[in-house]
């Protein structure tokens, strides 16, 4: 590739501008930049490329409204290990903020419902194990001596989905995988998409039951297939998104080949970088990175060359931030903890990002008369 010719700096500090009496803000995920006073960049540009980019990450493992829910169906199991009707359903809410493995299954075990004020340790208990995954098993141990012998304790998704705290209902009804999911901050993901829902006798018509953990010592043998003594997650990464898809329609207006990727969900266009939320070392590391804030900082060697047209300068840009499920990433600002008509908490929300784009000039040969930059 030619030697570029000029610079085009931006950062996302520059969404925010006016005075303390008109203030324009822009959300820090989705904003336009224009320069009132003239175009951004003034002359005859052929070619655009990304050459690096600060990005500080600062989205937290769980984030209100996104991935803070855990629905919990109990059933009862009686002697014989058949397992009983649905006898209570627990709802346990999370507070947004980064966790490491041994920090989300502390919150995870000292949880409580919120219908009923019952510790999630009470049916579940989460391990953080030595190799970095989740383990989690039963609270109760079968008793064939009791009334009741044992319990089944269900995850569901049905109840999160009818519930306030999933917005995009419709979409994450029918693709529910490719939306954010507390089981999935947590590795679950993979169990979740080999076992799909089994019958079961509940005691007056079969029902379906969904992956479930039945006290240990159960016996098996009436127990649906989607019944286990225990979990074990993938390794916990602790991050609520695996990359960042940073967007630009603007600049990527007059190509011909359009980007896209393989997102379930929405299949992005125009992506100009990839930001992967890792550092640049293939090193173990006691908490992943995406566990704490940090800073990721890339210099593309092989870059993203947008083509542009030399008749046409430019006048505005747009940038757009995307997670791993094809949606905005979470814009963790504004007004939180709401209770009752009033919020207890404001969030300042993430730092501000940093992006170098590299400015291409024609060859001589087709760029038209060349008078230089002129005031």
């Amino acid at each position: 590739m030619d030697h570029p010719n000029a610079n085009m700096v931006t950062s996302s500090f520059d969404r925010t501008q006016g005075t303390f009496d008109s203030p324009i803000y822009q959300p820090y995920n989705n904003f336009r930049i224009q320069n009132y006073g003239g175009n951004i960049v003034q002359g005859q540009v052929n070619k655009l490329s990304v050459s690096e980019v600060m990005f500080p990450y600062d989205i937290p493992t769980i984030v209100n409204f996104k991935n803070n829910v855990l629905t919990l169906a109990i059933h009862n199991i009686d002697q014989s290990g058949n397992i009983g009707p649905i006898t209570t359903v627990e709802t346990f809410i999370f507070k947004t903020g980064f966790f490491t493995g041994d920090e989300i299954v502390t919150e995870l075990n000292n949880a409580v419902s919120q219908e009923s004020d019952t510790p999630l340790s009470d049916y579940l208990i989460f391990t953080h194990l030595t190799d970095g995954t989740i383990e989690v098993i039963s609270a109760n141990t079968f008793s064939p001596n009791g009334a009741t012998s044992g319990v089944c304790t269900e995850f569901v998704f049905e109840h999160q989905l009818n519930s306030q705290f999933l917005t995009d209902y419709n979409d994450a009804q029918a693709n529910p995988f490719n939306f954010p999911n507390l089981c999935w901050t947590l590795g679950l993901r993979n169990i979740f998409a080999q076992v799909p829902p089994a019958p079961f006798n509940n005691g007056s018509n079969n029902g379906l039951i969904n992956v479930n953990i039945c006290s240990s010592g159960c016996p098996v043998a009436n127990l649906p297939s989607s019944s286990y003594l225990r979990l074990i997650s993938s390794p916990y990464t602790g991050r609520y998104t695996e990359y960042v898809d940073i967007v630009s329609r603007s600049l990527c207006q007059a190509q011909y080949v359009r980007d896209s990727t393989t997102s379930q969900n929405t299949p992005q266009r125009d992506v100009i970088a990839r930001i992967y939320v890792c550092n640049n070392i293939s090193t173990l590391a006691t908490d992943p990175e995406g566990t704490a804030p940090f800073i990721i900082h890339r210099m593309f060697p092989v870059p993203k060359v947008m083509k542009w047209t030399a008749d046409r300068s430019i006048d505005a840009i747009d940038l757009a931030l995307y997670d791993m499920y094809g949606q905005p990433i979470p814009n963790i600002s504004g007004q939180y903890d709401l209770f009752g008509t009033k919020y207890t908490t404001f969030l300042a929300g993430p730092r501000d990002y940093a992006i170098t784009f590299h400015v291409h000039e024609p060859t001589d040969q087709i760029q038209n008369e060349n008078v230089g930059y002129r005031l």
